[in-house]
């Protein structure tokens, strides 16, 4: 029965909706939780309801006026209540764990003025009142999943009052990421299992490409293995070798015998020995030599090399008599079931100029190609008796009738090439 009153609850009236007075009264409490809904929907929607009743049929008259709808809750509302003897109405702020709204109440004991509060969802049980227009798309707390691509899906939230963006695509991967597929890939990245990739199924390596490194891996996936020199990887093979140091004559002469040789340090986890580890040539090298352990093994090792040590191996060359210009030969550390030992340097790589001034093969004079002789005979394979042996270690020739023009011929100088790495 009391009059309407423009302050209630420590708050006074703001006409924002043309009505200079709030109809509702304030009650002996000093607050009205009718009296600040009404209040509420002037300040922030710029309405002014006509009298509403008691706060228990605020939901049934919002049903008849076109102006507002009932709605979940969100913010900007009033959340209407029929429970207990009048019902109750407020201004809903937020939605989360519950809902939160600023309120007054009347009652006898009760506090007076605007308080704010968190209630649970079971309070406001007769829906939410707001402007026509404004209604939120969804409530706080729902979400949305959807289907995307051929084994995705995505996801949205609600941000207390409209959706938010969709998620990305994704999706688990077909049985667990244990399904085996061909990318057609070499080397490390030939291993590929189906994922589940921005919500599509995908062949995809289970390693990805990576600098070559020394481990007996194709990292770099390029079909080769340990190729380009590379360094030693976090595992060191059982064999990797280093060239340390190496030497072969710069020119020969056509028939010509020469020396070369190549110090290696065993930088693997594996002993080198006779048996699994030998110095390999190209099939169609024009240098091989009958001195040669076949026709593809230039040199082998007599004693065991351990890991750290450095290995030493020698071979003589002959410059055949079909080799043209100048040769550019590579010798290739490589092991006993086929694999070359590829790095990070177990080669070495000669180049020799041929002479075309031809040595007779009936009357060959050895040499090292480095201005010393091996001191070995040449043989002639038609004719079973070895040249004569001259020995230019020495300070005489070996016993023998030996013509002036030979001898001119052998004193003269012959330069070899020595070079060694890192000077």
């Amino acid at each position: 029965p009391a009059a309407a009153v423009n302050f209630c609850g420590g708050t006074s009236h703001v006409n924002a909706c043309g009505r200079p007075v709030n109809i509702y009264p304030c009650c002996p409490n000093g607050s009205n939780c009718t009296w600040w809904a009404w209040e509420s929907a002037c300040r922030n929607w710029g309405i002014g309801f006509v009298n509403w009743g008691n706060a228990n049929t605020w939901a049934a008259h919002a049903r008849n006026d076109p102006r507002v709808v009932l709605v979940g809750p969100q913010p900007g509302s009033i959340a209407t209540s029929t429970l207990g003897n009048y019902g109750h109405v407020a201004w809903t702020i937020g939605v989360g764990s519950g809902v939160t709204v600023t309120e007054q109440n009347c009652c006898t004991g009760c506090n007076p003025g605007t308080r704010t509060f968190t209630h649970g969802f079971g309070k406001f049980q007769s829906g939410f009142v707001v402007r026509r227009g404004t209604q939120c798309g969804c409530s706080a707390g729902q979400s949305q999943r959807e289907s995307c691509g051929n084994c995705g899906s995505r996801v949205r939230h609600c941000d207390g009052c409209s959706w938010g963006g969709w998620s990305s695509c994704a999706g688990a991967d077909p049985n667990g990421g244990n399904e085996v597929c061909d990318i057609g890939a070499k080397g490390v990245c030939e291993a590929a299992r189906l994922r589940c990739v921005a919500g599509n199924v995908e062949c995809r390596s289970v390693t990805t490409a990576s600098a070559e490194v020394c481990d007996g891996l194709d990292n770099d996936c390029n079909d080769q293995v340990d190729d380009g020199h590379p360094p030693i990887g976090a595992v060191r093979p059982a064999f990797a070798a280093t060239l340390v140091d190496a030497s072969w004559p710069t020119s020969m002469k056509l028939g010509e015998r020469g020396t070369i040789w190549a110090k290696f340090r065993n930088d693997g986890t594996q002993a080198w020995t006779r048996d699994n580890l030998w110095l390999s040539a190209y099939e169609d090298t024009r240098l091989s030599a009958p001195t040669w352990p076949a026709y593809d093994v230039a040199a082998t090792i007599d004693a065991p090399v351990q890991p750290g040590e450095v290995a030493h191996f020698s071979f003589d060359v002959v410059a055949q008599f079909d080799t043209d210009g100048e040769l550019d030969e590579t010798f290739m550390l490589k092991r006993a079931d086929g694999p070359v030992v590829a790095c990070p340097q177990g080669e070495v790589r000669a180049k020799i100029r041929v002479l075309h001034t031809e040595l007779d093969p009936n009357s060959q004079v050895p040499g090292d190609g480095n201005g010393g002789g091996s001191g070995e005979a040449l043989v002639d394979p038609n004719d079973p008796q070895p040249t004569t042996q001259i020995d230019f270690r020495g300070c005489s020739a070996a016993p023998g009738l030996v013509p002036l023009a030979l001898l001119l011929l052998l004193a003269r100088r012959r330069n070899g090439n020595r070079h060694e790495l890192g000077r």
